[in-house]
């Protein structure tokens, strides 16, 4: 089963796939058959908006975005992704502890070694993607600042919009990227409701396009899923695996 294959699947089938996955019967009618299931936005879009499922991804994303000089509208302001521990997890690797103003971050680490043990200890997606930013980045300090430089407050002047899944509720958008920090449903060692939050909000995801919607990994999997499945049911029937 190629990428191109699930990329030609309708947005509002990927709607009905992920609905049933979670055991639903009844579909949901789409918009139509205009919309574009991709693998990758174009590059020459006046406009997209990525939407992930944690604040590192958002803060990855405007980094790159950055990098390219791109201006940067954040949903809910820049205030609300908590660039800070970004900053001072840098300058705790760095020993520089006079550099981080936040006397509860201080005393719950020490030392850099003791935020890389809980990271790995408790398996947070935040903390975890906070260390791979650091790998990547030995300037964090600046790069936040040209951040801020290239931080616009009117949606209309940017040209990437930047948002985690759950403030993205309620809005829409042309053209949508999932990042790829979403979990893989199949990999999860969670309870029942865990996953059912997770695919809820992948649902969000996939129904904040209006025009153009660039699958990740977590959604190309689950679509897999259910295909295989629907192949299964209809070997001995002409239906189409995918019908509206």
């Amino acid at each position: 089963m190629t990428p191109c294959f699930l990329a030609s699947v309708l947005r509002g089938q990927v709607h009905n796939a992920l609905l049933e996955f979670k055991g639903e019967t009844r579909p949901v009618i789409g918009r139509g058959g205009d919309d574009d299931i991709l693998q990758a936005l174009p590059d020459d879009l006046p406009h997209q908006a990525v939407l992930h499922r944690t604040v590192m991804g958002v803060i990855t994303t405007a980094l790159q975005a950055s990098e390219q000089g791109q201006k940067i509208y954040w949903v809910g302001g820049i205030e609300a992704y908590n660039l800070r521990h970004l900053g001072h997890v840098f300058w705790l690797s760095k020993n520089r502890k006079e550099h981080i103003q936040d006397e509860a971050f201080t005393r719950q680490y020490e030392h850099f070694a003791d935020y890389v043990e809980q990271a790995k200890a408790t398996g947070d997606a935040e903390m975890r993607r906070s260390l791979m930013l650091l790998k990547v980045y030995n300037d964090i300090p600046q790069r936040l600042a040209a951040l801020e430089q290239q931080t616009v407050k009117e949606e209309a002047e940017a040209s990437i919009t930047v948002t985690t899944v759950h403030r993205a509720k309620g809005l829409e958008w042309d053209n949508v990227a999932l990042f790829y920090d979403f979990p893989d449903i199949f990999e999860l060692e969670e309870t029942p409701d865990q996953q059912d939050d997770e695919l809820n909000l992948l649902y969000v995801g996939v129904t904040r396009a209006i025009k153009r919607l660039a699958l990740n990994a977590s959604v190309e999997s689950i679509l897999r899923h259910i295909i295989d499945r629907r192949r299964q049911k209809n070997d001995q029937s002409d239906s189409p695996v995918f019908s509206n």
